[in-house]
């Protein structure tokens, strides 16, 4: 770990691999969860999601805390094994259960969003802000959304933004979008468009695809920044490529209408057809149009 991190002043992935490996062979449940991730990642380029999950789950059997709620990320978003959103709660259960900040918040987005269990935003409070008071970032980001979201009341709102603010100090990604919505909606905070949007546009440059998505429809259309097709189009394909239905339908729609690139039909159907095959009707209505133009 001391060579991952740099601790001590050296770093060498490669051969941090080499003895995360030794100790994951050797039983240690700290190792093999370490080396399990390692592998997941791909980091020194041996990537294998694979063995990743098999190295995880030996720990997570020997009730490793970080290992469990590790399980639960691989059965949510099927890394490494078929996704099953039930398994994984009761992976993030195990791991909460044992105080793991990472499984309590991770079991709190289940609950706000209703993966794998009933949708349930009281549970997810308690479970966020119990995070959320143990100094976990992520855990203040999701109780500001959670409270945001959940509740009308003006007090919950500055409560919201008051958790928003603690994570934004960390430079968490989506924390700094929400609290720049915040700015530009004035929910629970002075509106303040010109703080809203740079916030945004600080959550876009460390690689958040929504506001990368959001940025770029700013660009776009001219809204709270001067209009800019070929701005748009960046941000749009930066969004587009990490898998955003937002940022996929916004770069589809300028290779549709030409906008900041040459008019390319096939590219917008492309680009247009995953969000269109999960029902947004905007990527409908638009993949409609290419096959409309009779050009694929």
């Amino acid at each position: 770990m001391c060579l991952l991190f740099g601790t001590g002043g050296t770093t060498d992935p490669t051969e941090a691999y080499d003895w995360l490996r030794k100790s994951a062979e050797l039983g240690d449940a700290q190792g093999q969860y370490h080396f399990g991730f390692h592998l997941i990642n791909g980091i020194a380029g041996k990537r294998d999601v694979k063995r990743g999950f098999d190295w995880i789950k030996l720990s997570a059997e020997q009730e490793n805390s970080d290992a469990e709620s590790a399980m639960g990320d691989c059965f949510l978003n099927g890394i490494g094994v078929q996704a099953d959103p039930q398994t994984a709660v009761a992976w993030y259960r195990k791991s909460a259960d044992q105080n793991c900040l990472a499984g309590i918040c991770n079991l709190g987005w289940c609950y706000y969003r209703g993966m794998g269990i009933g949708q349930d935003s009281a549970k997810a409070i308690a479970l966020f802000r119990k995070a959320a008071e143990s100094d976990d970032v992520s855990s203040m980001y999701g109780l500001g959304v959670a409270l945001r979201n959940s509740v009308t009341s003006v007090g919950h709102n500055i409560e919201a933004v008051d958790w928003l603010r603690r994570a934004v100090e960390h430079d968490h990604p989506g924390a700094l979008f929400e609290f720049g919505y915040c700015y530009l909606t004035g929910d629970g905070i002075i509106k303040d468009c010109n703080a809203g949007i740079t916030y945004i546009r600080q959550a876009a440059e460390i690689g958040f695809p929504e506001a990368q998505s959001f940025i770029g429809t700013c660009c776009l259309y001219g809204n709270y920044v001067s209009k800019n097709f070929t701005e748009a189009v960046n941000w749009f394909r930066k969004a587009a490529e990490q898998g955003d239905y937002n940022g996929q339908i916004g770069l589809g729609k300028c290779y549709l209408y030409g906008c900041g690139v040459p008019r390319d039909i096939p590219t917008a159907a492309k680009w247009l057809k995953p969000a269109a095959d999960v029902g947004y009707p905007e990527a409908l209505t638009n993949l409609g149009e290419c096959y409309e133009s009779g050009l694929l």
